[in-house]
């Protein structure tokens, strides 16, 4: 079977097409939890749902238990769902059974198997490619994320200049989540007028967004928890949803190891700017924050994010008590 875009998969779902085994995976975290979304909404009413979905985490190594209720019969409904997050943490015995049953899946169940990444040269990988539907959840990069914002404006009825459309996506980056959050701010405040100006990308994403994120991190990295506390909670009040500011931070540690790394080959300033994405205008005070703190600090950092986002998809937590929690055992 070919490997799907988003797209593709969502027009199949608009036309009640249903595959009986879905592998999603890819680093496009916006869009992946789109597709589950739509899935889970399409595939099983909400009235049925209390019987008819379960959700599992593929770090538990339970692939025995996941097909057990695949294989249960739905109740009261047309099918059932099963959803498995992190499904790649199986190990190679779970991923065995997964892929054996594919070979012979539930026609009434659709399971749906969610992973960040997940290695194509695998016996797993190509198994799924011709028993199951396989979507790849790529990065949207350069003018396709110009053309993504362009499409979502344009469907709601909004206007947006093309020199100003650029100036967004310089200054959102190449995260879909925190793009789309910013698009949904500014689309808000132009109200009735229907059209983002430049002066509203000014006020309400380069002063907040970036001076906000940066003071943040910059007291982490510090480990000054009063401050970072209070910063967070600025954040929040300023309607930065807790997923998306997790999001950025973790965008921004990883900058941070990037430019560290740049800056030891001996890479001028500006081209270190162009490789991680950082706009002209915030590079100096990036390069400054990343100068100052130490890379196995900011490795562990990250880390600690990467854990707190596994917990967000396994556990469903509140987000903003982790991040708080967090911020406290520094």
């Amino acid at each position: 079977m070919p490997v799907l875009t988003f797209d593709e998969l969502d027009a199949e779902l608009s036309r009640g097409k249903f595959r009986p085994v879905y592998l999603l995976y890819g680093p496009e975290e916006y869009l992946l939890r789109r597709a589950v979304t739509s899935l889970r909404e399409r595939a099983v009413a909400a009235e049925a749902r209390a019987f008819n979905y379960r959700e599992f985490s593929g770090a538990s190594g339970d692939a025995r238990r996941v097909l057990e209720e695949a294989r249960t019969f739905p109740l009261m409904a047309a099918r059932r769902m099963v959803l498995v997050t992190e499904a790649g943490k199986f190990g190679v015995t779970g991923l065995e059974l997964i892929a054996e049953y594919a070979d012979r899946p539930e026609a009434k169940t659709v399971l749906a198997l969610v992973a960040d990444e997940l290695d194509r040269r695998t016996a797993f990988y190509k198994r799924m490619t011709e028993r199951a539907c396989v979507v790849e959840f790529a990065k949207v990069k350069g003018p396709a994320l110009e053309t993504w914002a362009s499409s979502l404006l344009s469907r709601r009825g909004y206007r947006i200049g093309a020199s100003v459309l650029h100036e967004l996506i310089e200054l959102a980056g190449s995260d879909l989540l925190s793009l789309n959050n910013e698009l949904e701010k500014l689309m808000l405040y132009a109200g009735k007028d229907k059209e983002i100006r430049d002066a509203a990308v000014n006020s309400l994403v380069r002063a907040s967004r970036l001076h906000g994120i940066f003071e943040l991190t910059g007291a982490i990295g510090r480990r000054d928890r009063k401050q970072a506390l209070r910063l967070l909670g600025n954040l929040l009040e300023m309607g930065e949803p807790p997923l998306v500011i997790l999001s950025m931070m973790a965008r921004h540690f990883r900058q941070v190891l990037a430019a560290k790394e740049l800056m030891q080959k001996g890479q001028p300033v500006q081209e270190v700017g162009r490789q991680i994405q950082v706009p002209p205008f915030a590079l100096q005070e990036f390069l400054r924050q990343a100068r100052s703190i130490d890379t196995d600090c900011a490795r562990g950092l990250l880390e600690r994010l990467a854990w707190i986002d596994r917990q967000i998809k396994s556990t469903s937590p509140d987000p903003r008590l982790l991040l708080e929690h967090w911020i406290c055992s520094l």
